[in-house]
């Protein structure tokens, strides 16, 4: 890990842990993505079953936040799903993703998310889903969550909510 990704997650946790929520995407947008800063984080499961592949880089305490490295499959998606008292970032690291945002179970709008692009959702803006629509590359995508009232089971709320045969690895950032 280079020390501007490092610097980058001490940063994001600050703000995480300060509930400075406004700085979150500054301090993403501010980064622009080398693989070879972040790809001793990003371990892909290689199992055919599995869409994507959560790298957990931080679980904040007291419910903070959590920061995690996901790596999409060539075209694969995530189902439909939410962020409950949350807020979520989304920073493409490599690749790009579709993301489709939907209120009240109805398609409201669909943005392209290209290398370095940020998104954001939370309960206000609706539920999302996410596709690798790349028939050939993988994408990498830099998630924080905030304010996560699950004991920091973000991982569990998903598993549960889309019935995915997600594989999680954990990495701890010296």
């Amino acid at each position: 890990m280079s020390a501007k990704f490092k610097i980058l997650i001490h940063d994001l946790s600050q703000a995480l842990q300060n509930k400075n929520y406004n700085e979150i995407p500054y301090l993403l947008n501010s980064y622009n993505s080398l693989i070879s800063d972040w790809n001793t984080l990003s371990v892909e499961n290689l199992n055919s079953n599995c869409k994507y592949t959560r790298n957990n880089l931080l679980n904040l305490p007291n419910n903070l936040g959590q920061i995690l490295i996901l790596i999409w499959k060539s075209n694969c998606n995530s189902n439909v799903h939410f962020h409950p008292n949350s807020e979520c970032w989304v920073k493409v690291l490599n690749g790009k993703l579709e993301e489709n945002i939907f209120q009240d179970n109805k398609l409201i709008s669909t943005n392209s998310i290209l290398l370095n692009d940020v998104s954001h959702i939370n309960d206000s803006i609706g539920s999302h889903s996410m596709h690798n629509r790349s028939l050939n590359n993988r994408a990498v995508t830099l998630h924080v969550y905030s304010n996560n009232d699950n004991n920091n089971n973000n991982i569990e709320i998903f598993k549960n909510f889309q019935n995915l045969d997600l594989h999680i690895y954990r990495k701890k950032i010296n």
